[in-house]
Formats: C-alpha cells, structure tokens, sequence
C-alpha cells in the first residue's frame, strides 16, 4: 500500500470584518432618485486588501443598469467617508431606497462604521472609535472566550469548530526537542527552522474540531464545480518506493487507498483549501480561514511544554513515517 502527504483543511472561525451592506432611508425632500454609495477601500499601509476595489468597481456596474445614483468613491480617510455619507444623506427622500456598499477592513454597528483607507492598519474608524472595531471586536472576543472548550457548528454544511481559549505560550523547539527530532533522522536543516523560542499571545478563537473531511470537500465540489489543482495539472505526490514523486493517477478523489467520508481529505494544495475556505464563509455568513503558524502550534500543545502532547517519546504505537 502506497503512502501519501494529507495535506490537512485546518479552518478556523474569525470574527468577521468586511463588506457592509445596509438598506436605509432618512427623510429629505431634496431628491426622490434612488441612491447607492459605493466605496472601495484597499490601501491600508500594514494590512492591504486586494479585492475591495474589484468588489466596489463590479457592484457599480451591476447598480447602473438598475438606476440608482451612484456615489463612487476609493481609498477614503475618515474625513472623506464622513463627507460621503453626509452628501448620500442629504439626496435622500422620504422613503427613498438606498444601498450602502462598502468593501475594506469595516463592521456594520449602528450608524455604520468603516475602517479607514491608508491608515495605520484597520484599527482606525470613522465616525467614532469608541464604536468602531476596537471596541466592538473586543466584546465579540469577550463573548466568544465565555464559550470556551464549547463546539459549534454554525451551518449544515459547516465544519464542527471547538471555541479555543485565549492565552500565551512559548513557540519553536528547545535544544533537546530538536536533538530528539535530529535523533529520529529529521534533519538539522528542518529543526533549525525551530529556533529561537519565544513568547505568542492567542485571542480566543475556534478552529475545527477534526481535519476536513472527505465529505465535507466534496460537497464544496458539488456545489461549486470544482476542480483541484491535482486534477487540472500533474496528480498529488506519492511514495513509489523510493522517493516522493507527482503521479497524474492520484488525487483528492483517488488516493491509492480506501476512504471513508469521514476520513481527511488529502491530495488538495493550498489554494484548493482557500477555495473551500471561501465557499464556507458564503455559505454560513461567517468568515473561515486557515490557521496560521502560531495558531496551530498553540492548540497542538495544548498547554504542554514536553516535545509530544503525550510526553517526550514517540513510538510505532504514537505514529508512523516513512524515511529516505
């Protein structure tokens, strides 16, 4: 039987900042045309988007067939977007219809409140930081930490999440854990990456309870039609007997071995697990992402300091690797 990478979906749930979009209508009798603000914000200096502009540039289009007078606008301060809002809520009319579109870093509280363009991050909002994002995504935090150890699944489709704790712990190997990997025939080259040691600090969050499974990506595919990047090009990697090497004959669908449903869906490249990521998030309404590093180093260790969770030795019973 032939062994293969599992390239493991690991997602997450983060609280989600983005698009806001808000049906209002203010008296006025200075105009009676529907009204539609659009506004595109990517240029943040530390955290840059790259599809705001796009999203706000499509939904022009598609509102200009259907009449409304639009208010385009892209990279606005905090100045800029309260002149925006001031100038689309004078043109309203009693009972008027309007759209708000925004896309960029941003929650919808009450008024909206966006996140500046150009700022020093996202950190920064319009129309009062005291209700901005800071404060907001502070309570959300506080709300999501009471929930801790809690698993929710937040659609049918969805992935189970466990609601993670907020807390620190010490990143990378110690000396002897990296002699104990170089020990077993990992090379120094590879344990060296694990050095030097130090201190993370987690917000609470929720990560999924196991690996995605192979039912679960298959009903993305499903839905969406998709094809991996293992289908469309040259297969998934695969051991031969001597080395690793891409055979067109395996992927997701085909991986040399029986699976189960339930089993993790392997052979999918990281952009096969950000388009799944994507089609979750539209599916529940919230946002799905990868763990990062530091993440999945955090809740791996669950609050140990030994080189396994289970202690500091590894055999056949524990796992299994193949060498060379």
């Amino acid at each position: 039987m032939q062994s293969y990478i599992n390239r493991f979906l690991w997602l997450m749930l983060a609280l989600g900042l983005g698009v806001s979009v808000q049906a209002v209508s203010t008296p006025n009798s200075r105009s009676t045309a529907a009204q539609a603000p659009v506004i595109g914000n990517p240029a943040y200096k530390s955290d840059p988007l790259r599809n705001p502009m796009h999203d706000a540039q499509d939904m022009g289009d598609k509102l200009r067939g259907l009449g409304p007078v639009l208010i385009e606008r892209s990279n606005l301060g905090i100045q800029q977007i309260g002149s925006t809002l001031r100038e689309f809520r004078a043109k309203l009319a009693p009972a008027g219809v309007a759209l708000v579109y925004y896309a960029g870093h941003g929650l919808q509280i009450k008024p909206v409140v966006v996140a500046q363009a150009n700022a020093g991050g996202a950190a920064e909002v319009a129309q009062g930081a005291a209700l901005g994002r800071a404060g907001a995504e502070a309570k959300q935090r506080a709300a999501l930490e009471r929930l801790a150890g809690q698993i929710i699944k937040d659609c049918a489709d969805c992935p189970e999440l466990v609601v993670i704790p907020s807390g620190n712990f010490t990143m990378g190997s110690s000396a002897a854990e990296q002699a104990l990997a170089n020990a077993g025939g990992t090379p120094a080259s590879f344990t060296s990456r694990e050095s030097p040691q130090h201190t993370v600090n987690i917000r609470s969050f929720a990560a999924g309870r196991y690996a995605i499974s192979k039912g679960e990506f298959a009903a993305f595919v499903r839905a969406k039609g998709y094809q991996t990047e293992a289908e469309q090009e040259d297969g998934c990697f695969a051991w031969n007997g001597n080395e690793w090497k891409k055979d067109k004959a395996y992927n997701w669908r085909n991986v040399g071995f029986a699976q189960a449903d339930n089993h993790p869906v392997v052979c999918v490249s990281w952009n096969d697990a950000q388009a799944y990521a994507q089609w979750i998030s539209q599916v529940s309404g919230k946002t799905f992402r990868l763990l990062s590093e530091s993440e999945r180093e955090y809740v791996a260790r669950a609050g140990t300091q030994t080189a396994f969770w289970w202690g500091d030795s590894i055999t056949a019973t524990r796992a299994r690797r193949i060498s060379g």
